[in-house]
């Protein structure tokens, strides 16, 4: 944190010095809060991201959600809790390979409809981006491309509206648009994944979409 030396002249008069300080204190306030700012965002970026050298499976899942990792054991594959669960519920995650985060988005508690980042230790960090290209912020659906934009969506029982779009996140910058799709999809999947140039999904049915 820098600090701050405020220097004025010592024979102005006393209205003039008592203006001066209190814009002292004014800048003093911005800087400190500037200040702040900076180290909370340095934080964030401090919080270690999962290890992309060890291929890993995983499930998110409860209210509130624990993160789970598959290993191989005795020749069959489980699941394993990675940390504990976290303080509110979340869904739509996908692994972002930019930065080695899981993002996804928060599905109960204060922060409904927000982007949250799933830390290496099962910890979360709740973003101040939020999902608005819904008529419902509880969403679903979630899969990165390789442009690093999270592409989020809504299945089950949605409007015709919201199966039309897509909304589009840059967790970088923290800005979002809304992709328009040339129709509606009432689809039933759980997950989408990115493949070959095109996000996929796999309804109720079995079926390809």
């Amino acid at each position: 944190m820098k600090t701050f030396l405020l220097l004025g002249e010592g024979t102005a008069p006393r209205r003039a010095a008592a203006r001066h300080a209190s814009r002292s204190r004014s800048v003093a306030l911005v800087a400190l809060l500037t200040a702040t700012l900076v180290l909370s965002w340095a934080g964030l970026a401090r919080a270690a991201p999962f290890d992309a050298a060890t291929p890993m499976v995983f499930v998110a899942q409860g209210d509130p959600t624990q993160l789970e990792a598959a290993v191989q054991a005795n020749g069959q594959v489980v699941f394993q809790n990675v940390g504990g669960p976290a303080g509110l519920g979340y869904n739509a995650i996908s692994y972002n390979t930019a930065d080695n985060y899981i993002y996804g988005v928060v599905s109960s508690g204060p922060d409904v409809g927000r982007v949250v980042r799933v830390e290496a230790d099962g910890s979360t960090t709740v973003t101040g981006i939020a999902v608005t290209a819904f008529s419902q912020n509880i969403v679903n659906l979630g899969a990165f491309g390789p442009n690093g934009l999270l592409y989020i969506g809504r299945s089950g029982s949605v409007s015709v509206a919201d199966a039309s779009r897509l909304q589009v996140v840059d967790v970088v910058r923290g800005t979002t648009s809304v992709l328009n799709l040339s129709q509606p999809l009432n689809w039933s999947a759980a997950d989408l994944a990115y493949a070959d140039g095109y996000l996929w999904a796999a309804s109720g049915a079995e079926n390809l979409i």
